[in-house]
């Protein structure tokens, strides 16, 4: 999928970018500035600059130049906007009714007009271009400052609490106008369209957030003074669409959702994205009735929505003395929104969300990600590795006094938290079902979530890999130990689920730590890199390499090595699926997706998820791959280590498996005390086991089967 992103400089655009690429299913993330400020040209790290968003004809070309460069475009996040009021009231009657400290939050210098053009010709601009080329979804920043924020605190009053998205939009200055307006032009053009094109898949996802809260400054909240109230009277005063806020976190993550939620084509739909508290101590019935007046108050908390919504099930979520005065309800459906609040001590992060729009079964379930801090750690190697740092989900409660189970699930080559969600959930259709067990993902060292070469929002460090100690597998599975038993008191685990590398770890746990393993489900893994599949791993670290911005002597790329991933995915392509899936022409089939060559199945299929990846990393979970050897902590001998372990293991390789075979683990399974070999049936090779993508049910049913026979085995079974 190739993304483009507008505002790449300002704060939420560049955040944006870095999740888009961390988070792996967006391989292709480029970006581009709303104003002229820079030669327009593509720089190494695919940022377009210099491009006045207001002109239509420069948005075309802009457009013209990412696609011939990248390919079609799969999405577009437009966030290039002046982000807030101008400091200009638009009407001078409202000059001394203004707040001294501008309502807390930093107004533009520009012209109120001047950022109504700014803002509505921008997002006109490359709505149009979007639809013209028939791009499948456009993602947009509006804003909550569309109901209504003043410049004056008590000029705006709502009709109903909390705000929604059908409570009308009341813009009372040229910033909240020109959200509204955006959202107008996409609902306009899309409806144009339609009328010549009545199968055009563009559909818009519009953002409406209010003022976003970054870290340091959600650390302060709540407030102890009121909001409410006349200027006059209360220096204090904001409007009442600044008593809500949005993290900063749920800002970047609703954004980055809003780019696979399911919309029929053509939709254009607004999501409030906003916490479910405000950001003052005061119960808001009370701020309220003090803002607007007895009389004002009793009308708008009389109204029969909001009584409606603050008796309904929505109401069983929210802070009962602080509800927010937007609501979230939407959000949290469809774009799996987990706001987090200072009120209340829920999971926070994206959750689950309905697999269609139009659904009425929605998914369910919670987890909460964190991270262990495990200090300076000295390796097996006997190298260190600085300020270690964990990163880790938890999916379902945590065990209290032994009474429910708990599953660990590490993470495989390339993949981190967020790529596993799909097999955990409450229920019967989920490989880890959340209703009979606690799960815990752990994110593997060198992934870009855990300590890594590269880590989201804190660069390159290590000097690329010079100074990279290469943890091994033993490494990354004692860590987990660790962080099982100091930070979640867990000692005993009733199963290790993993796929490829994450089986390989599972074995590797299940070998050192044999009395605190019950289960092994091993798919698609082996307890060690065999000599076939190091040369594989080997040609994948050559052609990455190769790339000319690869410095052998800096042990690091000089820019993105495209030339160098593109190459690495072209290679894996011949290895992650068997010749019967080639010969057959199985990625033609409609189930499979729209490919519609082979080249064109390699160049989406595969190519397309590597050149968004950070390649230092890759290189990092490659080195670990190729030295894999459960028998390194037992003299060598493998007998020795595969005899160690106590726990059921489920071997499940596929039967054309290039990486890991149906021979290599048999010949493991006859050195396992309590194995079981159950090859998975198909022409999917290598990705049997990671049963994400259309066309794939088939291998989830047979692992879900075998792994739900593996719980249920109390005994065990085997040799």
């Amino acid at each position: 999928m190739v993304v483009l992103v507008t505002g790449a400089v300002g704060y939420v655009g560049s955040r944006i970018i870095e999740a888009l690429r961390q988070s792996g299913r967006f391989p292709v993330v480029v970006g581009t500035d709303l104003q002229a400020c820079l030669p327009r040209s593509v720089a190494s790290d695919g940022h377009w600059g210099g491009v006045d968003l207001t002109q239509a004809g420069a948005v075309a070309s802009l457009l013209d130049d990412v696609e011939a460069h990248y390919g079609r475009l799969s999405g577009v996040v437009h966030v290039a906007a002046f982000p807030g009021p101008a400091r200009e009231p638009p009407s001078p009657l409202q000059l001394k009714r203004c707040s001294p400290i501008t309502n807390r939050i930093q107004l533009e210098t520009v012209a109120s007009v001047d950022l109504l053009l700014a803002n509505t010709l921008s997002a006109h601009n490359m709505f149009s271009q979007c639809l013209v080329r028939d791009v499948p979804r456009v993602v947009f920043s509006s804003s909550a400052f569309a109901y209504g924020w003043s410049h004056d605190p008590t000029a705006f009053r709502p009709v109903y609490l909390p705000m929604d998205e059908e409570h009308p939009l009341q813009p009372c200055e040229t910033y909240g106008l020109s959200k509204m307006m955006g959202e107008e032009v996409a609902a306009m053009l899309s409806r144009s369209v339609r009328a010549v094109v009545p199968r055009t898949r563009t559909s818009f996802v519009s953002i409406r957030f209010p003022n976003m809260l970054k870290r340091e400054a959600f650390e302060t909240l709540p407030w102890t003074d009121m909001g409410f109230g006349d200027v006059e009277q209360n220096p204090n005063a904001l409007t009442l669409a600044m008593w809500g806020y949005a993290h900063e976190d749920d800002v970047i993550e609703a954004h980055v959702a809003g780019l696979t939620t399911e919309l029929p084509p053509g939709d254009v739909q607004a999501f409030v994205v906003a916490a479910d508290d405000t950001r003052f101590e005061a119960p808001t019935d009370e701020l309220v009735q003090r803002h607007l007046g007895e009389h004002v108050a009793a009308e708008v908390l009389g109204h029969p929505k909001t009584v409606a919504m603050l008796s309904s099930d929505l109401a069983s979520r929210l802070p009962k003395r602080n509800w927010s005065v937007f609501s979230n309800a939407k959000a949290r459906e469809f774009l799996g929104l987990r706001p987090r609040n200072w009120s209340q001590a829920t999971p926070s992060g994206s959750g689950p969300r309905r697999q269609s729009f139009h659904s009425s079964a929605a998914a369910s379930g919670q987890w909460s990600t964190k991270t262990f801090l495990a200090g300076d750690v000295e390796l097996g190697s006997g190298a260190v590795l600085p300020d270690c740092r964990l990163v880790y989900e938890v999916h379902g409660a945590l065990p209290v006094d032994g009474g429910r189970k708990v599953t660990l699930h590490p993470t495989s080559f390339g993949a981190t938290h967020e790529d596993l969600r799909y097999r955990i959930g409450p229920g019967p259709q989920f490989t880890l079902d959340t209703r009979e067990q606690c799960v815990v993902v752990v994110n593997m060292l060198g992934n870009g979530r855990s300590t890594s070469p590269y880590t989201a929002g804190q660069g390159l460090k290590f000097g690329g890999l010079k100074a990279w100690p290469w943890p091994s597998i033993e490494d990354n599975v004692r860590l987990q130990k660790r962080l099982l038993q100091e930070e979640l008191g867990i000692a005993h685990v009733d199963m290790i689920f993993g796929y490829s590398m994450g089986a390989m770890q599972a074995l590797t746990f299940a070998a050192l730590f044999p009395d605190a393993v019950g289960r092994v489900a091993a798919v698609c893994g082996a307890a060690r890199a065999s000599n076939y599949n190091k040369v594989f791993l080997h040609s994948l670290r050559t052609v990455l390499t190769a790339d000319p911005l690869w410095s052998q002597a800096d042990q690091r790329f000089h820019g993105t090595p495209q030339t160098g991933l593109r190459s690495l995915g072209a290679v894996w392509a011949g290895w992650g699926l068997s010749e019967d899936f080639y010969r057959q022409e199985e990625f033609l089939q409609t189930d499979v997706g729209d490919f519609q060559s082979l080249e064109d199945f390699v160049d989406r299929g595969y190519v397309a998820s590597f050149v968004g990846d950070e390649a230092h990393n890759l290189l990092a979970m490659l080195s670990t791959w190729y030295d894999s050897d459960i028998a390194h902590a037992f003299n060598g001998s493998l007998e020795q280590a595969l005899g160690a372990i106590q726990a059921q293991v489920l071997l499940m390789p596929c039967n054309t498996d290039r990486y890991f075979s149906v021979a290599h683990s048999t010949a493991e399974a006859e050195l396992i005390p309590r194995a079981v070999l159950a090859p998975i049936p198909s022409t999917w090779g290598h990705r049997a086991g990671d049963p994400s993508r259309p066309g794939q049910q088939g291998q989830s049913n047979f692992i879900n089967k075998q792994v739900r026979g593996l719980l249920g085995n109390e005994k065990g079974k085997g040799k």
